[in-house]
């Protein structure tokens, strides 16, 4: 009830007029929802492919298709814009209670596992996707699905089938951004899990999370890789983040939507959108505090943070990883590696839970410590 209520006051003024298309990709994702809502309602036919875009085009195989998606009932039911609209709000609540689901599994109190899910859901990095019509982005509530029973999985090798649900329900909700930076986010945190643990347990987690989400997912990844295989794509290797860029980004709440050449570092490669990760001063202090404080049992989860962090950084990193990391089959078709903000931004609300956990030990009351959470909320 609470980030159901939380998630409709934050994305109020995506209901302002409920049928409204919005600005910049949101005729794009139209497009793609508006398709296969058309092939199934008025063909009844299976949405293989798309006779409307450029003489004739794949959409099943095309990675930014969501109509295997659950949440695409919502554009089948109430219409293509009202449907995405809904299925932005179903995803808010859906991270937001992933992320508090997640923080239990951390041992984290209620009171930080609410802040958690506030920083992971209401940073401006999912608002600046959200309002430019990235609906392939909104898969990044599932990230802290399939980090939680990833972690599960260690007691239980049982999880690794819900892990890899939730990493299909990506592919299906058209993530290859969020889908592709999930799998490295695991794949270097279970070498370092193991180090920690000396048990090659989190190894054998994700190596099992790999192959069945190949499985689960692989009605739609084998025509894609097949369509990918015979049309190559490889983008150029960019510089991303720069550490004055990523201290603005977090701190800096001007979105500005409306002026998408809207510049605020000369660092800017891109479009200010694509850095924006605005989580205030008090999530950024709570964030920093709570690494510091995971550096004892969690420094897996903080190691893991530090690389994707530097992956972020691009060209700009003074250890440049981007560019072999980009080498890779998939991974190199991507762009802006500013957006692995998604997975950073995730090990922040872990640790800002740990923070606003570990204050309230150290003798800060609790109603203190609610104050804080509910400022957090409010900004």
């Amino acid at each position: 009830v609470l980030f159901s209520a939380v998630a409709i006051m934050f994305l109020a003024p995506l209901f302002q007029d409920f049928s409204r298309l919005g600005i910049h990709d949101w005729d794009q994702h139209e497009f793609y929802h508006a398709v296969p809502r058309e092939t199934v309602i008025r063909y009844w036919q299976f949405p293989l492919w798309n006779p409307y875009q450029c003489g004739g085009n794949v959409m099943l195989a095309n990675p930014q298709s969501t109509f295997l998606s659950p949440s695409f009932l919502l554009v089948l039911l109430f219409g293509v814009i009202p449907g995405l609209k809904l299925s932005v709000l179903v995803h808010v609540v859906v991270g937001m209670y992933g992320m508090y689901r997640v923080g239990a599994t951390l041992g984290l109190p209620r009171t930080g596992r609410i802040a958690a899910a506030f920083i992971f859901m209401l940073n401006g990095a999912f608002a600046s996707h959200a309002a430019l019509g990235h609906t392939t982005f909104l898969p990044i509530a599932f990230i802290p699905w399939v980090f939680d029973a990833y972690l599960r999985s260690f007691d239980d090798l049982r999880y690794v089938v819900s892990a890899a649900v939730f990493s299909a329900m990506m592919v299906f909700g058209g993530g290859v951004y969020p889908f592709v930076f999930t799998m490295l986010f695991l794949v270097v945190h279970a070498v370092l899990k193991a180090v920690q643990l000396r048990s090659p347990t989190p190894l054998k987690s994700m190596l099992c999370v790999l192959v069945l989400t190949f499985l689960v997912a692989s009605v739609k990844l084998v025509p894609l890789i097949e369509v990918q295989l015979e049309r190559s794509l490889e983008r150029r290797v960019d510089p991303g983040y720069t550490l004055p860029l990523l201290a603005l980004a977090f701190v800096e709440d001007e979105l500005n939507t409306s002026d998408l050449p809207y510049g605020i570092s000369p660092d800017q490669v891109y479009f200010w959108h694509e850095y924006y990760a605005y989580i205030g001063i008090i999530g950024l202090a709570a964030s920093l505090l709570g690494a510091w404080v995971s550096l004892g049992d969690r420094w897996p989860l903080v190691a893991t943070c530090l690389v994707i962090i530097m992956l972020s950084f691009g060209t700009n990193s003074f250890i440049d990883i981007w560019r072999p990391a980009h080498a890779l089959p998939v991974v190199r078709s991507l762009r802006v590696p500013s957006r692995l903000n998604m997975v950073f931004l995730f090990c922040f609300a872990v640790f800002s839970g740990r923070a606003f956990t570990s204050i309230k030990r150290w003798g800060v009351p609790s109603s203190v410590v609610s104050v804080l959470v509910f400022i957090l909320l409010a900004d």
